[in-house]
């Protein structure tokens, strides 16, 4: 680990003047190994450039980001819009196992594949847990992104 790196999430996440809030990290297990994913809600796009650019003048997130280039291989971030339908859950420590998926969708096809989509997260619901729902508007367009916890199995 990062010197000091474990400290970071959690200062940027409960720092009262920084409009975002954590909803989840996970470690990568059954795909592309060695990656881990971070989810950040902001209060719009107006918190999204007030905590990045209140973040890149804190020194300890400088630090951290100096040290933490020397272990990566690539970043990835896309802005997403949750689903009118499914709202992302309060962050809370659920721990277990999630299933994150992402489809890449045809351009203009995204309210089509939504209608068909639905109708099978009823039955879905019935073997695990919502947590969120969310397209891309800035970053990888047409993705569709979606996690759910698998109850109780470890």
């Amino acid at each position: 680990m990062v010197n000091g790196s474990s400290d970071v999430f959690p200062k940027i996440a409960n720092d009262p003047e920084n409009q975002v809030h954590l909803v989840g990290s996970f470690k990568t297990t059954v795909g592309p190994l060695d990656t881990f994913t971070h989810i950040w809600e902001y209060r719009g796009y107006t918190g999204y450039d007030m905590t990045v650019a209140r973040q890149e003048s804190q020194e300890y997130y400088q630090t951290y980001r100096k040290e933490i280039a020397n272990y990566l291989v690539s970043r990835r971030s896309d802005l997403m819009q949750e689903f009118a339908f499914w709202n992302t859950v309060p962050p809370r420590a659920l721990g277990g196992i999630f299933e994150l998926r992402t489809y890449m969708l045809k351009p203009g096809k995204l309210l089509e594949w939504e209608q068909h989509w639905r109708k099978g997260l009823e039955v879905r619901k019935n073997f695990m847990e919502p947590i969120g729902a969310w397209f891309t508007q800035i970053g990888s367009l047409n993705r569709v992104y979606h996690i759910w916890q698998f109850p109780g199995i470890l």
